[in-house]
């Protein structure tokens, strides 16, 4: 498995957004290999959750941030085009007969707002429903992680306890060796105990390299681990700024139809009316400032 590159533990600049860090993580994640180890039932399980996940971000999250951006700035366009009439009209000769219908134009703007709205509210329980998601994954792979960490001990106490016997054998062995120089002749029960030392020998030595073969593996695996486990910390991160970003989208759309509702629910005079579509355009700047983080 290479080695997952692991970005989002520093800060954002201005040359990587959320979504661009975010895209970075997952097609990492995406690439994940499968881990079979029976003695751990649910990883290899798990890891393909995370590789679901990773693709679910990657093939629909990143749709819908595109769908919404564009939404938002059709709506943008719209709102620019509808406050620089009403600015127009009002500074003409008929502008105080033209208030009435300048509220019937922002009832139409806001009309024509409702899919937004629902996209934002969509795309706030998508994002919300993705961190449980992954915080669940993270929070299945840290127990995969330590599972592995205790096979790793009990591996490596059987294997310093078979080295211990290999010593002791080989001690044993080296023992009867000189036993059988110094009688001088070969005995029957030398010669056996010899033998069946040796055959312990060989059978110890083959389980300590098993047992070594098998700690290498675990070693690698809780190396893959500890990279999945970055990335995922990476992503949950990301996913957080997200969540964030979300709800300071949905507060400045609440604001700005907010701000336009109050024109249409009362009469106005055009100095009132100027001021209003002053503050919505600028509430609409920062709505802007925050999507293009989704960008």
């Amino acid at each position: 498995m290479p080695a997952l590159k692991v970005s989002f533990t520093q800060a954002l600049t201005a040359q990587q957004n959320v979504r661009q860090q975010m895209t970075q993580v997952a097609q990492q994640l995406e690439q994940l290999p499968p881990i079979n180890d029976p003695q751990i039932p649910d990883l290899n399980g798990n890891i393909l959750s995370v590789h679901n996940h990773a693709n679910y971000y990657l093939s629909d999250i990143v749709v819908r941030m595109d769908s919404l951006y564009s939404e938002v700035i059709k709506f943008g366009d719209e709102l620019d085009s509808t406050v620089a009439n009403i600015r127009s009209e009002l500074n003409g000769p008929d502008g105080q007969e033209y208030l009435t219908k300048a509220q019937g134009q922002i009832k139409q703007l806001l009309s024509d707002s409702t899919p937004l709205s629902a996209s934002l509210n969509d795309f706030n329980e998508v994002v919300i429903s993705f961190n449980n998601d992954i915080t669940t994954d993270s929070r299945n792979l840290l127990a995969d992680q330590q599972r592995a960490q205790q096979l790793l001990a009990a591996d490596r106490a059987r294997l310093e306890a078979l080295n211990a016997q290999l010593n002791a054998l080989k001690a044993e062995l080296e023992s009867k060796k000189r036993m059988e120089i110094i009688i001088g002749i070969f005995t029957f029960g030398i010669g056996a105990a010899i033998m069946e030392l040796t055959g312990y020998v060989q059978s110890t030595e083959q389980a300590i390299a098993q047992a070594q073969q098998e700690t290498g593996m675990l070693y690698q695996e809780i190396g893959q681990l500890g990279a999945t486990s970055d990335a995922l910390n990476a992503l949950t991160k990301g996913t957080a700024i997200l969540c964030g970003l979300t709800q300071s989208l949905q507060y400045g759309w609440q604001t700005v139809t907010a701000d336009l509702s109050e024109v249409t629910q009362q009469q106005v005079t055009a100095d009132f009316l100027i001021v209003s579509v002053n503050t919505v355009q600028a509430n609409w700047r920062e709505v802007m400032r925050t999507v293009e983080q989704l960008q």
